[in-house]
């Protein structure tokens, strides 16, 4: 499901849908379990037409939403909204009818339309529609350029069909039996995630600074990063609170999973190692002092290590993510769907953050494990210590970057501004953090803190093995020489807004890079 606008993400997230993966799941005895997949490629692309194009437009609307799925050869199903009696709905689907019936390449992608109806008046229109879109599809059929479906073949089970295995998973009780933590360790979780409450209520005028590379590759080199950062964080202790960001598992679509799943980086997906990988690394990172951050993608992975955790992070569009945040232990962000910087987008970004933040504050009942590897049903107490993660589009430079937060900050929303990605090489991010810096300086409002994309050396490498220690395996990210900068200037921003407020002086944030 996507608007008209983020197609080409959604298409890509169907291509990924086409090949074999390996997840945590549970299962048919309700055993936690690794779960190996086949692909499906039975899938295809909901896009949204809401709200409704304007008047004279909803052609035109249906032409891009027809040509991208033509381009990723995937079948869309149209989803008008609300059936309403008004032009705008009629002209929407005379369109769509038109369509059908056209027979055009981009057309045969449409395979189906989706409304929604709350009155008699309603179904009444979206009755018309059905009517309208099934006569088009007979008139279609009529000129040879319909067609039966495939029937697939009968006798086959009805579930698992594309499931290849599934392997017993280490349960979380005994990993946390095999690492234990010690008081050092919750000594600093519960510094972290005290101060992370204070930053994001706007009880202090701290910022936070989440920071680290893209993708964990290799824990010695994270740790040697975790060290500097020690120092650092020790310095800006009074304005900025530093907290190492430990990305577990990699983007959707990267060649290389991440060390949680692919620990031995040779697609032998030993996931149990991983896991056990992974703990140890934030245990470590946690012995130095440093607070740690990572995010989830599931219901069964917190259960490992969370309790390591001062921050983590989820996608905000996925309901069952919302649903486990409202049982977090630790503060979270909401990562909004990147799709740029326009108002109409930082609008729906702010509105799902909005949405995600309320959903995560109220008790939910969601699926998950217990420490103990079994299926359960979980219930939580809702979590109100949260904030949007606010990113950029794939076409997102510096100043859409600056302009949204911009917004943001006045919104109404706590908010942290992720200054990585794809598409931000290592000089605009550092020129980010200096724009950035300057609007904590004008008064951060609901700014709450920064993302770093940051390691040893700068810019990105492609591949895992045999590579450049220190140098990211994923996104690019800034060297450390930039991030001491980087995380200065932020500080330097927070001492100048001090004095604003109390006139005092205070030197002003250099731009990063220089003498």
């Amino acid at each position: 499901r996507a608007a008209a606008s983020g197609a080409a993400e959604a298409l890509s997230s169907l291509q990924l849908c086409g090949s074999g993966h390996h997840f945590l799941g549970i299962s048919s005895e309700g055993l936690s379990g690794i779960v190996s997949s086949k692909g499906n490629t039975d899938t295809h692309l909901t896009l949204e037409l809401s709200p409704r194009p304007p008047s004279g437009t909803a052609d035109a609307a249906l032409s891009e939403a027809c040509n991208a799925a033509m381009r990723g050869a995937a079948p869309v199903v149209v989803d008008v909204g609300e059936a309403e009696v008004d032009a705008a709905f009629d002209e929407l689907v005379g369109a769509l009818a038109a369509r059908v019936q056209s027979g055009e390449t981009a057309a045969r992608c449409l395979a189906g339309v989706r409304f929604r109806v709350s009155s008699p008046s309603a179904w009444a229109k979206g009755k018309q529609l059905i009517e309208r879109v099934a006569g088009a599809v007979k008139a279609r059929q009529r000129t040879g350029e319909g067609g039966g479906g495939a029937v697939g073949k009968g006798g086959e089970p009805p579930d698992n069909l594309r499931i290849s295995g599934v392997r017993p998973l280490l349960p979380p009780a005994c990993l946390l039996e095999e690492q234990p933590r010690a008081a050092v360790h919750e000594r600093t979780v519960r510094g972290g995630r005290a101060e992370l409450q204070r930053i994001l209520s706007g009880e202090t005028d701290r910022l936070l600074a989440l920071v680290g590379p893209a993708l964990v590759d290799d824990p010695s080199t994270c740790l040697e990063l975790a060290a500097r950062l020690a120092g650092l964080a020790d310095e800006v202790k009074s304005e900025v609170l530093v907290v190492m960001r430990v990305q577990l598992l990699a983007k959707a679509g990267a060649a290389w999973p991440g060390i949680l799943k692919d620990p031995a980086k040779d697609a032998s997906y030993k996931i149990n190692d991983g896991l056990r990988t992974s703990r140890r690394l934030l245990l470590q990172v946690n012995q130095m002092g440093v607070p740690t951050a990572s995010d989830f993608g599931d219901t069964v992975t917190p259960q490992y290590f969370a309790d390591l955790l001062s921050w983590a992070s989820v996608n905000a569009q996925s309901e069952m993510l919302r649903e486990l945040v409202s049982g977090l232990s630790m503060p979270a962000g909401l990562r909004a769907a990147a799709s740029g910087a326009a108002p109409a987008h930082l609008a729906a970004q702010l509105d799902e953050a909005r949405g995600a933040m309320e959903a995560a504050a109220a008790p939910q009942s969601f699926f998950g494990v217990t420490s103990n590897g079994l299926a359960a049903i979980v219930h939580s107490t809702g979590n109100h210590d949260t904030a949007l993660v606010m990113g950029g589009g794939s076409g997102s430079d510096v100043a859409s970057r600056v302009a949204a937060a911009r917004e943001a900050r006045a919104a109404g929303v706590a908010t942290v501004v992720d200054c990585g990605g794809d598409t931000m090489a290592s000089t605009a991010q550092a020129e980010l953090v200096t724009e950035l810096a300057k609007l904590v300086e004008e008064g951060r409002g609901q700014l709450r803190g920064v993302c770093l994309s940051s390691y040893l050396l700068s810019g990105a490498q492609r591949g895992v093995s045999p590579g450049v220690s220190g140098m990211s395996v994923s996104a690019p990210c800034i060297d450390w020489t930039q991030t001491q900068a980087a995380v200065r200037a932020l500080a330097a921003a927070v001492r100048t807004a001090r004095s604003s407020s109390t006139g005092a002086p205070a030197k002003r944030a250099r731009t990063i890079g220089s003498a």
